[in-house]
């Protein structure tokens, strides 16, 4: 089957594109959603089943998929003949703590081997956001080899710019962390969001989900007032910082969901010693 037939097959309705940009892509520009749905076209998934997760790094669009993605995609060329167990060094949480994954696929009839290397300093997130690391340092790290191996193995549109969420979390982190914090929003505020007002300074980290969501819906609102406008523009830095907490929080559930139906353990694809 050619991608264009995959492309019309998993055409995207009227009805389905407000869904997506209603559940999935709440953020996105028209642009952005565009991006998006081509991207899952392309790769013969549908927005809905999932598969493709629309995120923001920086402002920038990003994909984002689960281990198990890579694995299908992996699988389905028929050259992928096995994904190594982790092999571990150093002691877990460790500076010296690492992760190698071995992936071997035919290439010209020849069985080649690609390796990759993850390092617990490079992809554990800051401290507060390292929940699932402290948890399960085996399981994520080994996670970061394994997509870092798939990628050198299958590098075109199979895997080829896709990264799972593990690798992710630890953008932005740094040895000097900036906590933010909420500002009371001042003057028009009465006019946005009265409750907002008496709202005490904490780090957005500490903000309960209903607040959050309550100030990040003056994100993607639009409003005509000017005054709201103006309102929107001076605490731009604010709510920007808002949606980036939302979003470590939704990565955050998917990966214990995620490790929960792993059960923790390493990847199932493996071949023996020797082979």
């Amino acid at each position: 089957m050619t991608e264009e037939k995959q492309v019309q097959i998993l055409s995207v309705s009227p009805d389905q594109r407000e869904l997506i940009k209603r559940t999935i892509a709440t953020d996105a520009t028209d642009d952005e959603l565009h991006l998006y749905i081509y991207d899952c076209q392309r790769r013969g998934v549908h927005p809905l089943d999932k598969k493709i997760h629309f995120t923001k790094r920086g402002g920038r669009y990003v994909p984002i998929v689960g281990i198990d993605f890579l694995r299908e995609r992996a699988s389905k060329t028929g050259e992928c003949l096995g994904i190594s167990d982790p092999i571990f060094t150093g002691d877990p949480k460790d500076d010296d703590f690492t992760a190698v994954v071995t992936v071997r696929r035919l290439v010209a009839n020849n069985i080649a081997e690609f390796q990759a290397t993850a390092r617990w300093t490079e992809y554990c997130p800051a401290k507060g956001q390292d929940h699932m690391w402290q948890k399960m340092p085996h399981a994520m790290l080994g996670k970061c080899a394994e997509a870092l191996a798939l990628r050198k193995a299958f590098p075109g549109d199979e895997t080829g710019g896709l990264y799972i969420p593990e690798e992710m979390e630890q953008a932005g982190k740094s040895n000097h962390r900036t906590v933010r914090t909420v500002e009371t929003p001042q003057s028009p505020s009465t006019i946005l969001c009265p409750a907002y007002g008496k709202f005490p300074k904490r780090p957005v980290s500490e903000c309960d989900d209903e607040w959050l969501e309550k100030y990040r819906m003056q994100k993607i609102k639009e409003f005509n007032d000017p005054e709201k406008v103006k309102y929107k523009a001076s605490n731009k830095k604010l709510i920007d910082a808002i949606i980036e907490e939302q979003e470590r929080r939704r990565l955050n559930k998917d990966l214990d969901q995620q490790a929960s139906d792993e059960g923790g353990e390493g990847p199932p694809e493996m071949f023996p010693d020797g082979q």
